[in-house]
């Protein structure tokens, strides 16, 4: 209904599809980590910080794909601005985490992809490295199981 309501402030012939954008990333957000960009308050939302700069890090990372690896550590201006923008993705994912460990559903693994990630142990039964669960959010791909060998408790 969020969604509904945001595509009809948009006027007759604007273009809907940065709302489209957001409303898949609202929706992936909600229902994997429970929670809430505000990405559908308004046609006029300003972009999430997270949005912005995961828009860049995709931006220029074909360009930084197809340089030699000496270049991405040399201290020149698109470097910096690529480890600050990757930096603030991984600052709020730590916060969405942070938060979800504090919160009362923080054991419940059944509540979502995020309390899946936090409460998996492995056959050995060793907790799931958290660094994985830090990094799954900002480069999730749908095609990887970074997860199959995981139970949840």
């Amino acid at each position: 209904m969020q969604t509904i309501t945001v595509l009809e402030q948009y006027a007759e012939n604007e273009p809907v599809i940065s709302s489209l954008e957001q409303t898949t990333f609202e929706t992936i957000c909600r229902i994997g980590f429970e929670y809430d960009f505000h990405l559908l308050d308004s046609c006029d939302a300003p972009r999430h910080p997270f949005i912005q700069a995961m828009a860049f890090c995709l931006a220029v990372s074909t360009q930084r794909n197809l340089q030699a690896q000496f270049i991405k550590h040399l201290p020149i201006k698109a470097n910096r601005r690529f480890e600050r923008e990757r930096k603030r993705m991984q600052d709020i994912v730590d916060e969405v985490i942070r938060a979800r460990e504090l919160s009362p559903d923080s054991k419940n693994s059944e509540k979502d992809l995020l309390g899946y990630m936090l409460n998996a142990v492995s056959e050995e039964g060793l907790d799931f490295e958290f660094k994985y669960v830090d990094d799954t959010p900002a480069t999730y791909d749908p095609k990887s199981q970074p997860f199959a060998h995981l139970t949840s408790t």
